[in-house]
């Protein structure tokens, strides 16, 4: 029987994507990576914020991009919506929608998702991945329409090498919102783990198609072409 080869040289890229991936994926709702630290959101009540009265269509969409990285998907709803009023034809309004249909949950989240979604982050903040995982898989049975605590949890199974379970849970995902970016990147890395990289190299583009500047899906994207130059995975000869 004949055996892979060039393992080591596609591997490697391979788990470069998925720490990449699951970096850029992290900043979904309310943690960035700066300098290879973790900033942890504040678990803080949505209640106690409101959407700002402001001057023009700019300020909403950006307000509405601050809102998101905090969790707070409402009031990110709600200023990206007042954006698109006011500028509904024009650059700003196109940002906000695009915004809207591949980052915010198709459907609305109560607080009390929302605010587990948080401490699901600080759980992987604090290196609690075991907690963070349970956390995500209450929050799937209790909210089955709300779509990041399916890609949040595909993120620490990528971490885990774990590829399989992580594409099970970004197909779930992308079947409340098919265009949901973020599930995309994560189904594309889950792929190229499993060396399928037709198949990531085929949902890469639709994330490409839904959000061309989407500068997580352009990294995957890289990284696919750099396996399919130096890292195939091929066959010796019997």
């Amino acid at each position: 029987m004949g055996k892979l080869i060039e393992e080591s040289s596609t591997i490697k890229p391979v788990a470069l994507i998925a720490a990449l991936v699951i970096g850029s994926f992290l900043l979904i709702s309310g943690l960035a990576f700066t300098v290879g630290k973790v900033v942890v959101a504040q678990l803080t009540n949505r209640n106690s914020q409101s959407v700002p009265k402001l001057g023009s269509a700019r300020e909403y969409y950006e307000k509405g991009v601050q809102f998101k990285s905090m969790g707070w998907s409402e009031l990110a709803r709600q200023c990206l919506q007042r954006a698109i009023v006011m500028d509904r034809d024009g650059p700003t309004g196109a940002m906000s929608r695009r915004f809207l249909a591949t980052r915010i949950p198709r459907y609305p989240v109560p607080a009390q998702a929302e605010q587990k979604n948080i401490e699901g982050y600080n759980q992987i903040g604090n290196g609690n991945n075991d907690a963070a995982k349970a956390t995500f898989a209450a929050l799937i049975h209790d909210f089955p329409q709300f779509e990041w605590p399916y890609g949040n949890l595909s993120g620490i199974y990528l971490d885990e090498k774990q590829p399989a379970l992580a594409q099970k849970l970004c197909q779930q995902a992308l079947a409340i919102n098919p265009h949901y970016v973020n599930a995309m990147t994560n189904l594309a890395s889950a792929k190229l783990m499993q060396a399928d990289i037709a198949g990531a190299e085929t949902v890469i583009k639709e994330a490409l198609r839904d959000d061309p500047e989407d500068q997580c899906a352009l990294l995957v994207c890289r990284q696919i072409e750099k396996v399919k130059q130096g890292g195939r995975v091929t066959r010796e000869a019997r």
